[in-house]
């Protein structure tokens, strides 16, 4: 069977929120989403170029803060083979992105100031790489409908919009996608979450 929850769906906060289905349930995630040409103003054929590019700038460096991060949890082990000698600590370490993005872009403006199809083509090809990005977040609902639950994200009472300030990123910067998981138990909605969440390692899903 083949029909529109079947699909999956695609919305923006906040303009879509009552377009989220109000009557279904399932798997959902929160994606990065890099502007339209619209959006950065390069439909104009008289754009601002120094405002769009700066724009592409500022969601670039935020996209590659959280791209970046990584935290990692463990045991330092301090000695040898007898137990009786040796030491363990607790240690967290937090992975920060050390590439060299900045310098890249900064690079490619350089090189193409005031060059309107060459700005467009950066543009292109950012949304191209962030639309392959993997989930930032991927969360279930079995109880709660689509639009419940990722409401309760959008208005702050759970804590995504947190997460999303740690890193200088808001709901603009997303898109949610869903599909409906019909006629099943909670249990197994939670599997197919984790078999994702195991699979993407979603930055802003609970380690």
């Amino acid at each position: 069977m083949h029909d529109y929850f079947k699909s999956i769906l695609e919305f923006r906060l906040p303009d879509d929120l009552d377009d989220v289905p109000s009557n279904r349930s399932g798997v959902y995630v929160l994606c990065l989403r890099f502007p339209s040409d619209y959006e950065l103003g390069l439909t104009s054929g008289h754009s601002d170029l120094e405002r769009v590019v700066a724009v592409i700038r500022r969601y670039v460096m935020r996209m590659s803060k959280v791209i970046g991060f990584q935290e990692m949890y463990g045991t330092v082990r301090i000695g040898g083979v007898a137990d009786h000698l040796c030491q363990e600590s607790k240690a967290s370490i937090v992975r920060k992105d050390l590439s060299p993005t900045s310098d890249l872009f900064e690079s490619y403006v350089i090189q193409n100031a005031g060059d309107r199809s060459k700005v467009q083509e950066l543009a292109m090809a950012l949304r191209l790489g962030v639309s392959a990005a993997p989930p930032l977040y991927v969360g279930m609902t079995a109880k709660q409908s689509f639009q419940a639950r990722i409401g309760q994200h959008f208005r702050g009472e759970t804590d995504i919009n947190e997460r999303l300030s740690c890193f200088g990123l808001d709901w603009s910067m997303l898109s949610v996608k869903c599909i409906s998981i019909e006629n099943t138990s909670s249990d197994n909605v939670r599997q197919l979450e984790k078999i994702i969440q195991a699979l993407l390692k979603p930055k802003l899903s609970k380690q």
